[in-house]
């Protein structure tokens, strides 16, 4: 698995509320997180009870049409990735006994499949093993 292009978005209702990334991280200094994300799709893909997704109606307002629109680059990944962590985020804001967390949205390549780019959309739970680092640049109007 090769991690090409990475968004992670901030989803806590009761904390930090909605933070949402501008720009994709950064991949080179980030070995450990590319080794994170890598690992937790290839132990996905072998996990029998998790399948890809496969939507049975595209809608263009809803996840189905927000992914296809990515996939098919009609989209930019970060604007997209924005729109499905505000999604879910609504969702977190409902119904409490979803555990906040970080909304990890990446295109990636798989080696059996060297032609093809892959949209993976994860979810992960608080832990002790990252920390939330946010980093704004300044703007400057000339």
């Amino acid at each position: 698995i090769t991690i090409e292009e990475l968004v992670i978005h901030i989803l806590d209702p009761q904390g930090q509320g909605l933070v949402l990334s501008s720009v994709p991280v950064p991949l080179k200094g980030s070995e450990a997180l590319v080794e994170y994300f890598s690992g937790h799709i290839q132990a996905s893909l072998k996990d029998s009870g998790i399948k890809a997704a496969k939507f049975r109606n595209i809608n263009p307002d809803q996840s189905s049409g927000i992914c296809r629109e990515v996939l098919r680059g009609d989209l930019p990944l970060v604007e997209g990735s924005r729109r499905l962590a505000q999604e879910l985020y609504n969702i977190l804001e409902r119904d409490q006994r979803i555990t906040p967390g970080d909304l990890a949205v990446c295109f990636f390549k798989a080696a059996n499949y060297p032609y093809s780019r892959f949209l993976g959309i994860m979810k992960v739970d608080p832990s002790q093993i990252f920390s939330h680092v946010i980093r704004q640049d300044k703007f400057f109007n000339y």
